[in-house]
């Protein structure tokens, strides 16, 4: 003997629909939650992005402070110093050790080698050149 069960389905009949009920509003919400998490997720990135750029700026501004520093120290202890200066030297500073090391490069001019030690941060070396004659720094870059 067979048994025949008559399945109901779950869906309502097209004439029994009222409303939101015909698929418009749930296909259109998940396009709108998924429009604003995309955009939300590009801001949080671009905000991360933008962090770290500032964040690299204020170092490389730390740098080039810490530097000319030392240039300018170094520059008033060579002009009142006169021929009877120290070869090398160290400028503590609050977050940065400096060390100089100075050699002859002609007959009046000397050659600063500049050593930044920054916590946390690679070792950036720096060159300046002073005039004797005219006792300021006449030339200097940072090598990076």
């Amino acid at each position: 003997m067979k048994i025949f069960i008559k399945r109901r389905s779950i869906y309502l009949s097209a004439g029994k629909l009222t409303g939101n009920e015909r698929g418009f509003a749930f296909p259109v919400t998940l396009c709108i939650l998924m429009l604003f998490t995309i955009v939300l997720s590009f801001k949080a990135s671009q905000l991360v992005i933008e962090k770290r750029f500032y964040k690299e700026i204020e170092q490389f501004e730390k740098n080039q402070f810490y530097f000319l520093t030392a240039i300018k120290k170094t520059e008033e202890y060579l002009s009142s110093s006169g021929e009877d200066y120290e070869k090398a030297g160290v400028f503590e500073f609050k977050d940065c050790t400096v060390s100089y090391h100075i050699t002859q490069a002609g007959s009046e001019l000397l050659h600063i080698t500049y050593s930044f030690i920054l916590p946390g941060r690679a070792e950036v070396n720096g060159i300046a050149y002073y005039d004797r004659q005219i006792k300021k720094i006449v030339n200097w870059h940072e090598k990076g």
